[in-house]
């Protein structure tokens, strides 16, 4: 039998009398195995066998002892290395300058009326280095969604075939369609690699968001509800518990904690947060417990400003934007 092992957040849990209820009507559940209640960070590990009972059931489970549960989905270092291996790469230049030069040299060899069998060696080399542009036609045509990929690729074939046929009859006029297929080619590809480049940029500036967590702790005058993140106002007072994730700006206003920023800086810190620390959304509270108020929520908040950044220096070539490499 295989189970799962998973931790729920209580609200309001504060005395031993309201953890043995919880333990007692747990462990007394169908399909769970072990129960455990950890009074001071108000957490119950649960191990369960998924095929009976579900993470929702045991909510509904806690939620019937009088108590508001909810899970957090931390993530591990296994996000990391996901989102190391999508990072955007970006478009070569140098081979767009390769194209420029092969079209102008050809250009002065058409001019000058030089051999065209010179011109068939830069075109035979282009279609090496542009052969990906073929590749993602043949994809389209697979399926059945024929785009600019193949329409290209009709073109460049075209242009180059007639190419040969002149170059074989030893003529210049075989410059101009050389020339085409080159332009056609270098253009596709740039294209190709420049969207792909932007693609993977917005998918980046999106993973981040998931460092949000969707529901939160509130604090008010008659005690500690769980409320969705995107209906946080600010001024309300969240309370964040260990391996939680912090889902606005905030200020501390009660609690010691040390706080992952590495979603923020890149680099592995525990930074040590109390009374009157600022804290930021997407960080993640290690060790301790907040009260924090709420300062900047949603877009305005600082992480999604980096990601917002990312995406817009991402077609900005005047300079070489730290924030292209934001969550790498």
């Amino acid at each position: 039998m295989e189970t799962k092992k998973q931790t729920f957040s209580v609200a309001n849990l504060y005395l031993n009398a309201s953890a043995d209820t919880i333990y007692q009507y747990l462990i007394n559940t169908k399909g769970i195995v072990t129960v455990t209640v950890t009074l001071s960070d108000r957490n119950v590990t649960v191990e369960y066998n998924p095929t009976i009972i579900t993470a929702d059931n045991i909510i509904e489970k806690i939620k019937a002892c009088g108590y508001h549960a909810y899970t957090r989905e931390i993530p591990t270092s296994d996000f990391f290395i996901q989102q190391d291996e999508k990072n955007p790469t970006k478009p070569n230049y140098r081979i767009l300058f390769v194209f420029v030069f092969e079209v102008i040299l050809l250009t002065i060899l058409w001019i000058l009326h030089i051999t065209p069998w010179i011109g068939l060696l830069f075109s035979f080399y282009s279609l090496y280095v542009g052969r990906i542009i073929f590749m993602h036609a043949k994809e389209e045509i697979q399926k059945k969604n024929p785009s600019s990929a193949t329409i290209g690729s009709i073109a460049i074939s075209i242009s180059f075939l007639y190419g040969i046929l002149l170059t074989i009859q030893n003529t210049v006029n075989a410059y101009p369609f050389m020339i085409s297929m080159i332009t056609i080619l270098g253009t596709d590809l740039y294209k190709t690699k420049y969207l792909k480049y932007m693609q993977q940029t917005s998918t980046t500036s999106l993973n981040i968001k998931q460092y949000i967590p969707e529901n939160t702790a509130v604090f008010n005058k008659t005690g500690e509800v769980i409320e969705e993140t995107s209906q946080l106002k600010k001024n309300q007072i969240l309370i964040i518990r260990p391996n939680e994730n912090i889902p606005c700006d905030g200020i501390v206003v009660e609690g010691y904690a040390s706080v992952d920023e590495s979603t923020l800086t890149g680099i592995q810190s525990n930074i040590t947060k109390s009374e009157g620390s600022y804290v930021y959304a997407g960080t993640r509270c290690l060790q301790g417990s907040l009260q924090i108020k709420v300062e900047k929520i949603g877009e305005k908040t600082t992480l999604l400003q980096f990601a917002k950044l990312a995406k817009e220096t991402a077609n900005d070539k005047s300079f070489d934007s730290p924030f292209k490499n934001f969550s790498k």
